[in-house]
């Protein structure tokens, strides 16, 4: 009873993940939970090494990292978006980029030799200890 419920529900979720466009992730992980149930309870009715049951239970062990590691190829490819560089808004927003840029390397070119002195010991500085 549990193999066949198990068998339904593993098919069931299979094919919802192909037909479904929302959810095919989460449906991926619920579908390979499920053929791990149906291969444990394969594996649980298998009296030889090498009958049906265990037969099912290395189909369904495939099966689970086939699901497993489906969300990865079907993960949507976002495209970067593309800045039009010649609206008023984002052109202002360049602008105060570019701005941003020049002061801080103004700023670098002022206080240099700040950071260095700023480095150096107080022997080096004064030559005093």
């Amino acid at each position: 009873m549990s193999l066949a419920l198990f068998g339904i529900l593993a098919l069931g979720f299979s094919v919802a993940t192909f037909a479904l466009k929302e959810g095919r992730r989460i449906l991926c992980w619920v579908s390979a939970g499920t053929w791990l149930l149906l291969g444990i309870t394969g594996y649980n009715y298998s009296d030889a090494l090498w009958d049906t049951y265990y037969a099912l239970f290395l189909f369904s062990e495939i099966m689970v990292l086939t699901f497993a590691l489906l969300p990865v190829a079907l993960r949507e490819k976002k495209e970067p978006e593309e800045i039009d560089e010649f609206a008023e808004e984002n052109r202002e927003l360049i602008d105060d980029v570019e701005r941003s840029e020049r002061d801080k390397t103004n700023y670098d070119r002022l206080f240099r030799n700040r950071k260095k002195r700023a480095k150096l010991s107080k022997f080096n500085r004064t030559g005093k200890e």
